[in-house]
Order: structure tokens, then C-alpha cells, then sequence
């Protein structure tokens, strides 16, 4: 599928692009920098999308462009429209989640849509499961339910990390 494959490379360049970006302004000195972060006070469109893009350290940007490559890869059977729609979903729950519970801080990252991503996968993995599980041998019923619980177990792991948002990814998840 070569169309989901530049899709996917055109994300991952998009959100280096857009890191490239921030790190400029800030050695600029810029006051809009706060365009990139989400926060109860600065609630405006431009934040709300470009957060989802913007990392604070290279070390999250590149964790984040290898969950999400991860993902994709395994999403080969829905078009792009789909995952854009995911990812549309995704985010805008996870910043919901974050506005409602929230205490402070500023909120940047995909981590919110990575987790809807994984969250889509395991719901179409486990429906797939239940409705095929008689035509399927027992080794790859267990070898997907391993996948989605490691994973899974890994995703939320990382969620406890000081100063990690983890109510944007429980809103990426619950999307």
C-alpha cells in the first residue's frame, strides 16, 4: 500500500517540521511559542492543532514518531481517510480530557492520537477475535492477545512518568 506508506512518512516529516519550528522560535525568543502548547489559558485553534504536533524534547518527539510508526504499520488495512479521522478523534479527545481534568501545566505531544490509533487496532484485533475465534488456532488467538496486552501494559507504563499528560492519553484511548 505505497499510499499509506507516504501518508505515514509525510506525518512523521510533518511533526519534525513543525518540532524544527518550535525550537526555532524559542531560541528567537518568540511570543508565539504559545501557539504550540495546549493550557486552559491558551485556548485558541492554532494551539489546539499545532499541540498535537509540537514535543518538548527530542527524546518525546522520537518516542512519539515510533509509537505512531508502529501503529500505522499495523493499520495497513483501513485508507488514509480513516486514520485522518482517528487522529482527528483522537486528538480532540485527548485535549478534552486534558481541559476538563487537567490541574496545570502546558500540553503538547501525539501521544493522544496514538493511543485512539491503538485503541481502533485493539477494538478491530478483539472483535475479529471473538467473531472468527473458532476458524482461528489457538496459538495466534494468544499471540494478539499477548500483543495487545504488552502494549498495552508498555503505552500506560509511560503514562506515569512525571509531567506525562495522562489524561490525553486515557482521551485518546476512550475515543
Amino acid at each position: 500500500f505505497p499510499s499509506h506508506d507516504i501518508f505515514r512518512k509525510s506525518l512523521i516529516y510533518g511533526m519534525i517540521l513543525i518540532y524544527c519550528i518550535q525550537i526555532y522560535l524559542i531560541y528567537l525568543g518568540s511570543d508565539n511559542i504559545n501557539y504550540f502548547y495546549f493550557n486552559k489559558d491558551n485556548v485558541n485553534l492554532i494551539s489546539i492543532f499545532l499541540s498535537n504536533f509540537s514535543h518538548g524534547l527530542i527524546f518525546h518527539l522520537v518516542l512519539n514518531l515510533f509509537a505512531f510508526s508502529f501503529i500505522v504499520k499495523r493499520l495497513f488495512f483501513i485508507n488514509y481517510k480513516a486514520i485522518l479521522f482517528l487522529i482527528f478523534i483522537g486528538s480532540i479527545s485527548s485535549l478534552l480530557f486534558s481541559y476538563l481534568f487537567m490541574i496545570g501545566g502546558n500540553l503538547l505531544g501525539s501521544s493522544g492520537f496514538i493511543f485512539a490509533l491503538f485503541g481502533f487496532l485493539g477494538c478491530y484485533l478483539f472483535d475479529g477475535l471473538k467473531l472468527h475465534s473458532e476458524h482461528i488456532e489457538s496459538n495466534k488467538l494468544n499471540n494478539v492477545k499477548r500483543f495487545l496486552t504488552i502494549n498495552a501494559f508498555i503505552l500506560f507504563a509511560l503514562s506515569f512518568i512525571p509531567n506525562v499528560a495522562w489524561f490525553a492519553h486515557l482521551g485518546g484511548l476512550v475515543s
